[in-house]
């Protein structure tokens, strides 16, 4: 592994969350630019061909050790994964796998997302996954289990656990809990919700209890170059953090917030369920200083993208509103064309060049990751849901600095100030609804939590 110095996540639980690092630890990146350091991880020896995407697998362990990086294969041939046990250790070894079937279940991938207990789905950047211009082809799940993927049953087609066929040119992925993933529909140029609920098993085809909702009132914009554009949720807030890429911005809707219109009539298979939506609540977050944004990631309240165009690291503030830039990493090889981008919980910045055929790591001493900050603290926010009155407590001899309260549309509706352990708030005059709850300890160790006001 090489390294070259430039000069130049919430864990959310009911009722609970564990500290994670300070935003202004994070923004060392941008603060602090001769302490960075690009590590080269994987290249075209270990597999890696003009990847796409990668993502941890840490449904095992629940830390960043395993590494699945996606490479796009041709249409005809289909796509592989490189699987990096122990990435960035003395120890890092490199698995490479291609399914059988994947020029029909992963034909040239754009993305890949993993849930929460093993599985993964990719999207598919092609119009048929027949190759006969039908218009028949969406996202498909895996097991990361190497005794399931990329081995196939006999008389099976190929390894994968699922597949749903609505959503051509799809540019990227999200999962947002069990078998529910938000596909970024090039086709249609719209978000789309897949929920392949049970999964009918290696290689099967039953699809009947599908659910595919369409959300037309989102109207995205693919680019003519196929320049994937990637998706992100931010599980501790609900908003789905999407690069538009063809339209240069980034977008985010808050999940859950839309209602049924009408039922969609059923193209090319049976399905539980084909909506169209409507009464979503989206907007526009970043409208400017973007080329063709690519990757994008969510550590606290630090979005991470990728421009493609610029071949630069962005980093954001998103509990500013507006959102707002926070600042630029250029990375420092030649010949770069970046793409997916990935934040560990360390918050060392993982993210592939589709060019170089390599997988990177950006690091700086003076980021302090979620498992890093010492004596971790836990928090409580309580009752949830709350009617008049609302505890918010740290453990142990920890001391609130700061609380602030915010709104789904990022606006802030009360803060407090009071150097205590517990605090109760007086939330009588908030209107019914959701909120977030942003907590600043003494130490610099910073927590939020969503909670409903009745």
């Amino acid at each position: 592994m090489k390294s070259f110095t430039i000069a130049a996540f919430f864990i959310f639980t009911t009722g609970l969350l564990i500290a994670q690092s300070s935003s202004q630890s994070f923004d060392a990146y941008i603060n602090s630019p001769n302490d960075n350091v690009f590590e080269t991880i994987a290249g075209a020896t270990d597999g890696i061909s003009k990847p796409n995407d990668l993502d941890f697998n840490m449904a095992e362990t629940n830390d960043s050790k395993e590494l699945w990086v996606i490479n796009e294969g041709t249409e005809n041939t289909g796509g592989s994964t490189v699987t990096i046990l122990n990435a960035g250790e003395s120890n890092q070894t490199e698995v490479y796998k291609k399914d059988g079937n994947s020029w029909h279940f992963m034909s040239l991938p754009t993305a890949l997302a993993f849930g929460d207990h093993g599985e993964w789905a990719n999207s598919p950047g092609i119009l048929s996954a027949n190759h006969n211009g039908s218009l028949f082809t969406g996202p498909s799940l895996w097991a990361s289990d190497f005794s399931i993927y990329a081995i196939t049953p006999p008389g099976k087609n190929g390894s994968h656990l699922d597949m749903l066929h609505q959503s051509p040119l799809s540019m990227g992925i999200a999962h947002e809990k069990d078998n529910v993933y938000w596909v970024n529909d090039g086709y249609h140029e719209t978000i789309v919700m897949y929920d392949f609920a049970e999964d009918h098993g290696p290689g099967n085809s039953w699809h009947d209890d599908g659910r595919v909702h369409f959300y037309y009132e989102i109207s995205l914009k693919r680019d003519a170059t196929g320049i994937p554009g990637h998706m992100i949720l931010d599980k501790a807030t609900n908003w789905l953090y999407i690069c538009d890429t063809g339209n240069k911005r980034i977008i985010r809707m808050e999940v859950g917030s839309a209602d049924k219109k009408s039922d969609l009539p059923f193209n090319m298979e049976l399905l539980a369920e084909r909506w169209e939506m409507e009464n979503v609540n989206w907007e526009i977050v970043v409208s400017t200083g973007l080329d063709k944004p690519c990757g994008i990631d969510v550590f606290g309240d630090r979005m991470v993208v990728t421009d493609n165009g610029t071949n630069e690291i962005i980093i954001y503030d998103i509990s500013s509103n507006p959102i707002s830039e926070v600042g630029r990493i250029s990375v420092p090889h030649a010949n770069a064309n970046i793409r997916g981008v990935k934040v560990d919980p360390k918050g060392q910045i993982w993210f592939v060049d589709y060019n170089t055929n390599k997988v990177y790591k950006l690091d700086n001493q003076n980021v302090v990751g979620i498992n890093e900050v010492g004596q971790q603290i836990s928090f409580s926010v309580y009752p949830n849901p709350a009617r008049a009155h609302l505890n918010v407590q740290l453990d142990g001899n920890a001391v609130i600095s700061n609380i602030r309260i915010a709104d789904t549309q990022g606006r802030n509706v009360m803060n407090n100030y009071d150097a205590r352990n517990l605090i109760n708030l007086d939330v009588s005059h908030l209107n019914s609804g959701m909120y977030i709850i942003y907590v600043q300890a003494t130490d610099g160790q910073s927590f939020v939590q969503k909670f409903y006001k009745q």
